[in-house]
């Protein structure tokens, strides 16, 4: 579990590879994906474009 460096987001994982990611404003789910076969050990947000997904940076 992992908010983001702002707190707009949350980003929570499962051990089957499965990350979602939540908008704190109203805990709505704004990205749910699979990440294949592995655990998802490790997460944390890295600022790298405009927008991830379906969630602007700005």
């Amino acid at each position: 579990m992992e908010f983001s460096d702002d707190g707009k987001y949350l980003a929570v994982c499962s051990d089957q590879g499965r990350v979602w990611v939540y908008d704190t404003a109203d805990w709505s789910e704004t990205v749910h994906t699979h990440a294949g076969d592995r655990i998802v050990p490790l997460m944390m947000w890295v600022h790298c474009c405009e927008s991830v997904g379906h969630m602007p940076l700005s």
